[in-house]
């Protein structure tokens, strides 16, 4: 029984990696933390882009995650690496959609 408790933890904490081609996807989320500023805790979002091809990051700090700061991180993360992707893709944007079913913006020819 150890060994199948051993592969059930280690399959609860595996991940796959996902890779794409150079310039089609980039993965979009916000998080945040407490930080301490002047004395205070001050909750910061952070809006953080991942390249999917070579998972270089692009990071900018945020007073709240509401949808005109997604469109402004991702616009200054366009700019980061010199262009759009194909796809953009985000995880139950809380500022961006309802519900728990994401979004996906696919650029079409």
């Amino acid at each position: 029984m150890a060994s199948v408790r051993r592969e059930r933890l280690a399959a609860q904490f595996a991940s796959v990696r996902f890779e794409t081609a150079p310039g089609h996807q980039l993965q979009v989320d916000f998080g945040q933390k407490l930080v301490p500023i002047v004395g205070h805790q001050v909750r910061v979002h952070f809006l953080v882009a991942d390249l999917s091809c070579s998972r270089r990051l692009f990071v900018k700090a945020f007073q709240s995650g509401r949808q005109q700061d997604w469109l402004e991180g991702q616009a200054e993360a366009f700019l980061h690496f010199g262009g759009v992707p194909r796809v953009v893709l985000g995880d139950n944007a809380r500022g961006l959609v309802e519900g728990r079913t994401g979004f996906l913006l696919e650029l079409k020819e």
